[in-house]
């Protein structure tokens, strides 16, 4: 069973996700429609899932033994007792594989896995023949107009256009060589572990900078892809989305375009334009809406002009407090005073509710920008206006669409910047903060303290909204074979024998 084979397990796993998406784009072109060739090809999943599961094992055991290594020296070195050291690697490992392969919950990578396999599941027994009308955008899949290499010259760290490329030798993804070396200084320095910043990277690797090179051939490889992109362009400067351009997206492009305006509420031009943008990931376009929602029409020049002034009085009022020692910004002590004047409690909503509609980038941060185009969006030139906004901060959420806006951007600005998910009691605070006394929340959030020693991801904090809106509270309505990460799968799974005589309440 003793099989330490370093990069192996990850690469094996990466390769296990890349099959995963291929067979859903596969599926979504050509669905299986013989019985013979569903069973097949289901069979064949579940041995998928058997060996991802094997590689995640693997992968965990191999880190937390070179962790408990690393500790049994520095004990060792300290008490000069090398006992420990001396017993054999095989059964250490060992008695690690029994300990994690019997708590699936464990394997949070593992657990990301199972949700693609149980989309492809539901592709298989869902295929259907194609009729005319379905099948007319495959063809032109490659007409429609990919902004793939539009982000990929973008930092995936600052956003910024890339002007220094440097590349990840073990994964390949590529960041601006400025952003890349604070951002590895930075993790040091909060002793975080720090890994490749790309969304989606299955690279687990620990990241240094003896592991980016310099990649002067990026320039010539992207400008190829815009150059490529721009001759294959369907969609109009203005944006606008017609009749024709809309029958040339595939079955699943469209399906992905309705689930976008389902989830935001937008209009059909929004939802192309930001699926374009990310290669037609839904997840990602849909962080994209809610963290870049499209242009309002600005306000008058003139308007903007007389309320500059009162915004400019209230930032050098509450900005370059000596305590912060953040020169041009309102820090932490400057936002307490602020709301002291204001006669807020600095964990009541209306605090959060501001800090969303001024795009705060950090918590209890507001730099100049923020400051002016925030009161410019809300209207407020005075204290007095502002104490108003906060009392009636709620009418700001109310409809469904601004309340997804702001439970979105809640995730990206409580998470520390070096993290990709927010740790448990940070989570929770928040949900606590956004939903108030709620019996539903509060029995997931009992549930989820279970497990003290996992955080929430993204994908859980995102669709945790969506489990309220859609599923009744008897989760009577509850699809097993849904997208739902697997962490909700298990919390109903432990709700449905609790909960069977006694439904929980709105």
């Amino acid at each position: 069973m003793y099989q330490p084979s370093g990069y192996f397990q990850t690469f094996g796993l990466q390769q296990t996700h890349e099959l995963l998406n291929a067979m859903q784009t596969g599926l979504a072109k050509q669905p299986v429609t013989s019985e013979e060739n569903k069973k097949s090809l289901l069979d064949s999943m579940k041995a998928i899932d058997k060996i991802a599961k094997e590689f995640a094992i693997n992968e965990k055991v191999e880190n937390q033994l070179a962790i408990k290594l690393q500790e049994d020296i520095l004990e060792a070195r300290q008490t000069q007792n090398y006992e420990k050291l001396m017993a054999p690697i095989e059964e250490s490992y060992q008695a690690l594989y029994a300990e994690i392969s019997s708590n699936e919950s464990e394997l949070q990578t593992y657990r990301t896995l199972k949700e693609s396999i149980k989309k492809v599941n539901k592709a298989i027994k869902d295929g259907k023949e194609k009729t005319a009308e379905n099948n007319g955008g495959d063809e032109d899949e490659e007409e429609i107009i990919s902004e793939t290499a539009v982000v990929r010259m973008k930092d995936p760290i600052t956003k910024e256009r890339i002007t220094e490329p440097v590349r990840n030798v073990n994964c390949g993804h590529v960041y601006n060589k400025p952003s890349i070396i604070a951002f590895i200084k930075d993790n040091h320095q909060r002793n975080y572990l720090c890994q490749c910043p790309q969304p989606g990277c299955f690279n687990k690797r620990k990241l240094v900078e003896e592991e980016i090179e310099d990649y002067p051939e990026f320039f010539e490889t992207a400008v190829l892809e815009l150059a490529s992109a721009a001759k294959r362009k369907k969609v109009s400067s203005t944006g606008y989305i017609d009749a024709d351009e809309m029958n040339r997206l595939n079955r699943a492009q469209k399906d992905k375009v309705q689930s976008f305006i389902g989830i935001t509420e937008s209009t059909v031009e929004n939802a192309v334009t930001y699926l374009q943008a990310t290669n037609w990931s839904l997840e990602l376009s849909v962080d994209n809406y809610f963290n870049n929602p499209p242009a309002q029409p600005a306000r008058s020049s003139g308007t903007h002009a007389q309320n500059v002034k009162g915004f400019d009085n209230m930032f050098r009022k509450y900005s370059d407090d000596p305590k912060d020692n953040l020169p041009g910004k309102i820090g932490p002590n400057g936002v307490v005073r602020l709301l002291d004047d204001l006669g807020v409690d600095p964990s009541d909503r209306s605090v959060l509710i501001l800090a969303w509609k001024l795009k705060a980038e950090t918590q209890c941060e507001f730099s100049k920008d923020e400051w002016f185009k925030g009161m410019e969006t809300i209207k407020c030139d005075t204290l007095e206006k502002l104490a108003s906004f906060m009392k009636n901060s709620a009418s700001q959420i109310q409809d469904p669409a601004s309340f997804r806006q702001f439970y979105h951007f809640t995730f990206n600005y409580a998470k520390p910047l070096a993290s990709r998910g927010l740790a448990l009691p940070t989570a929770v605070a928040y949900w606590r903060i956004i939903f108030g006394e709620n019996r539903r929340v509060e029995d997931w959030i009992s549930y989820l303290e279970r497990q003290q020693d996992r955080g929430v991801t993204k994908d859980e904090w995102s669709l945790f909204l969506e489990f309220l809106n859609t599923v009744k509270p008897d989760l009577s309505n509850y699809d097993p074979e849904g997208a739902w990460p697997v962490r909700i799968d298990e919390y109903v799974d432990f709700c449905s024998g609790r909960f069977k005589d006694e439904p929980m309440d709105h």
